[in-house]
């Protein structure tokens, strides 16, 4: 059964909010410096982008009838309902607008200074003059700093695609340098035309303000292209519960946010006052085009009645053949009435509208009753009846021609009244401050994503970690640690292998290793006080985790006069301890001793008076044979009688099976953990492999220890405690 106690999924997988404040804790200056790094790519993007201005302004729609009473009884149609909001801000974005806006102010043609490519805007946090000093100046002098400015009040080129030319400042008199698209260059001045006939090109500049030297770019783009930058740069909004309409334009230059935006507005109540006024224009027109025809046939229809008198003498009607003529004639005006409303409203609606068939309803009405008079004036005498015709006709032509008349005069005074249902309430006005970017906005983003990019890093190595980061990782095994080994500063090669020095107290370095060294002793010391006999096996789980050093060090450290220390190499398949005190190649040891080919006294050398050390000797073919051999266990005892410790310098555990023999008859077992090395599975495994031969480990060193390298709050701890080294001076 397992002697060690294993960490269950469940407890694994409880967080602790306090261990994971520690350990963003611990890893404050990594994440300081990534919101740093964030911060100032910040401020690099906010100084790249160009500044951007905003200017607003609020246009009222307004909702109303016409302003002449009777208007819409007197046209028989009008506007059932004003346009929503949201149509005029369809208008207002429509090509019919804007495009009249780009050709008034000439929005194809733009010209400019050339920027800097990635810091646009680096005078506002360089004000002043730029930096005299040749190198910058073979790099900067073509940009604008701060300042520059150019007019072109002529640019045409006989091209249909967008084309430009590019100008550099020759000297302070208005001279320039403009290179064409084919890549000739041309000479020019200020208020000067620069003309010429193979590209068909018209240049005047009428404003060149910059360093000499400064190069700007003068293009234009196509019509298409201006109305969706115009388009790109306005934005119209609602006011929520009432009909106005919020609009903000954003260009680099607050005056031009302005005039862009008035010139927008104002386009749009000028489309809208023309569009109000053109219902009554072709309704007018329509009158015009009837009253020639309406004029004559009154006059058509008073001659005929005329020569009918003058031919009958007399003619008398009597009072019931009166009224049938009223009412004759008044259904002929109505239907007549109805034509004329007929040809106004074809142009607006379809036969299926409500509109249009009300109005043949009513048509089919008057034209029942006008059938049904008919009728009864087909009782008369024919002379009556001749007379009531030639009268009926001359009513209706009469009726007909005043209300044409009175409509001519009624739709001039309508036509002359015309406002349009827009209104200009606000004009443009910009912000003294651009909108974009918003450099603080920026920066304190960028600010807090590096903090969130560094904390979820630090979270992230930590929870992704599989190898043995932090010391608190070793309290998941369950083994207590026996000592922490701090990293040396100094190496040296030891046999062709990277090897960290030997320890020697007496030169006063490496202290807190050699302090280290001591505390390992000392927990040793009081675990085996009643151990016999006091002997300890050092191992780990793979090679190169610096178990020899811990060795040979804790012997070197131990040995005193009243400690007899012995260190035994074990490890008689790849054992090299002999190098770390300069003992020749071929040093017998503990492989002639167990093969029977030495004795003891033969195979112990004297390093000091109180250290003695054991080489692994010769290579054997069988060393786990040897080690199951009476000689192994012979060899135990007598380093237990005669040295007050023995340290086992043991092969690998999850190489070979040595050190599970090894440890059958040695009291202790004490394993090395490579910070940053080991891998937690390696210990895991280490663990049970023991245990399934019933050993166990009874503590852990950690060796190659890194304060500060680690993703835990105990890492930062021992940090904080080694870089504080102790120091003892001589009392004066």
């Amino acid at each position: 059964m397992s002697t060690h106690p294993e960490s269950t999924p469940e407890a694994s997988s409880d967080i602790d909010v306090f261990e994971l404040l520690r350990v963003v804790w611990a890893r404050k200056f990594l994440i300081a410096a990534l919101a740093l790094l964030a911060a100032v790519i910040g401020v690099a993007w906010g100084v790249s982008q160009p500044r951007v201005y905003q200017a607003d302004s609020l246009v009222q729609i307004e909702n109303r009838e016409s302003t002449i009473p009777g208007l819409q009884s007197l046209t028989g149609i009008g506007r059932q309902a004003e346009e929503s909001t949201t149509t005029q801000i369809q208008i207002l974005t429509s090509r019919r607008v804007l495009g009249e806006v780009v050709d008034r102010l000439d929005l194809t043609l733009s010209a400019s200074p050339v920027m800097l490519p990635w810091l646009r805007d680096i005078a506002t946090i360089w004000p002043g003059p730029r930096p005299q000093s040749p190198f910058l100046d073979r790099w900067i002098a073509p940009y604008a700093w701060s300042g520059e400015q150019i007019d072109v009040s002529r640019f045409t080129m006989e091209r249909d695609t967008p084309y430009g030319v590019k100008l550099r400042k020759l000297d302070n008199q208005g001279g320039y340098m403009a290179t064409l698209p084919d890549g000739r260059q041309m000479q020019g001045q200020v208020d000067i035309l620069l003309s010429d006939a193979e590209l068909g090109l018209e240049l005047r500049v009428s404003r060149l303000v910059g360093r000499i030297g400064q190069t700007y770019t003068v293009s234009r783009s196509t019509r298409a292209s201006a109305i969706t930058a115009l388009r790109g740069a306005v934005n119209i909004s609602e006011r929520r519960g009432a009909d106005i309409l919020f609009m903000t334009f954003r260009s680099s230059s607050p005056d031009e946010a302005v005039r862009r935006l008035d010139a927008i507005t104002e386009e749009f109540l000028t489309q809208n006052v023309a569009r109000s006024a053109a219902e009554t224009e072709q309704s007018l027109a329509f009158i015009e085009q009837q009253l020639p025809g309406a004029a004559s046939d009154l006059e058509t229809a008073q001659a005929e009645i005329n020569t009918f008198r003058v031919s009958e003498q007399s003619i008398d009607l009597n009072a019931e053949t009166q009224g049938l003529l009223s009412q004759v004639t008044t259904l002929r005006t109505q239907l007549a009435e109805l034509n004329i409303r007929e040809d106004e409203i074809s142009r607006r609606y379809t036969r299926n509208h409500p509109v249009y068939q009300t109005l043949i309803a009513n048509r089919a009405a008057y034209r029942a009753q006008l059938d049904t008079l008919e009728a009864d004036t087909a009782a008369l005498p024919e002379t009556q009846q001749r007379f009531f015709n030639l009268n009926q006709e001359l009513e209706v032509a009469r009726e007909i021609y005043l209300q044409l008349l009175n409509r001519q005069q009624e739709l001039e005074l309508v036509r002359a009244g015309t406002v349009g249902n827009v209104r200009i309430l606000d004009t443009a006005q910009a912000l003294p401050y651009p909108v974009s970017p918003n450099r603080k906005q920026a920066v304190l983003l960028a600010l807090a994503l590096g903090v969130a990019l560094g904390v979820g890093l630090v979270l992230a190595r930590h929870f992704l970690r599989s190898r043995i980061d932090d010391i608190s990782d070793l309290d998941d095994f369950g083994i207590p640690l026996y000592g922490v080994i701090r990293r040396l500063p100094g190496r040296r090669k030891v046999g062709g292998r990277n090897r960290t020095l030997m320890l020697d107290p007496g030169r006063g370095q490496h202290e807190p290793v050699i302090e280290a060294f001591q505390s390992l002793r000392t927990s040793l010391y009081f675990g085996m006080m009643d151990e016999n006999p006091r002997a300890v096996v050092i191992s780990s789980a793979s090679p190169g985790d610096g178990k020899s050093f811990i060795g040979a060090n804790l012997a070197n450290l131990s040995a005193g006069p009243e400690n007899r220390v012995c260190l035994v190499d074990a490890d008689m398949r790849r054992g090299y301890l002999r190098r770390y005190f300069d003992l020749p190649r071929g040093t017998i040891g503990l492989s002639e001793y167990l093969s029977g080919q030495a004795e003891l006294a033969d195979v112990v050398h004297e390093i000091s008076p109180n250290l003695f050390v054991i080489a692994a000797g010769n290579y054997p073919p069988n060393p786990a044979d040897l080690l199951m051999s009476a000689r192994y266990r012979e060899l135990v005892t007598l380093l237990g009688q005669e040295f007050d410790l023995t340290i086992y310098d043991a092969p690998p555990i999850l190489a070979v099976t040595d050190p599970t023999i090894i440890r059958k008859l040695v009291p202790r077992m004490l394993c090395v953990i490579s910070h940053r090395n080991t891998e937690r599975g390696m210990v895991q495994a280490m663990v049970r492999t023991l245990d399934k031969t019933g050993a166990k480990i009874d503590g852990l060193v950690l060796n190659d220890y890194q304060p500060g390298r680690g993703t835990g709050a105990e890492s930062q701890q021992y940090g904080y405690y080694y870089a504080s080294r102790y120091r003892y001076s001589k009392q004066k």
